[in-house]
């Protein structure tokens, strides 16, 4: 799967879309949460949350890709 280029967010847009990513996380709205996860640039926090998620839809090969 191609990834999307991130968009350049500044420091507290980035901290705005984490809350969101991590609200949808909350309510089970894990394909939001992946949107929202995916904007933000790849650090390893970012990337353990997505590997969660991936993991709990049981794609556990995206999980550690």
């Amino acid at each position: 799967m191609e990834k999307a280029p991130k968009a350049d967010l500044g420091y507290m847009q980035e901290i705005e879309t984490w809350v969101n990513a991590l609200t949808h996380y909350d309510n089970n709205e894990f394909d939001e949460a992946l949107g929202q996860f995916s904007q933000i640039a790849d650090t390893s926090k970012i990337l353990f949350n997505m590997g969660v998620i991936h993991a709990t839809l049981g794609e556990h090969e995206k999980a550690v890709c």
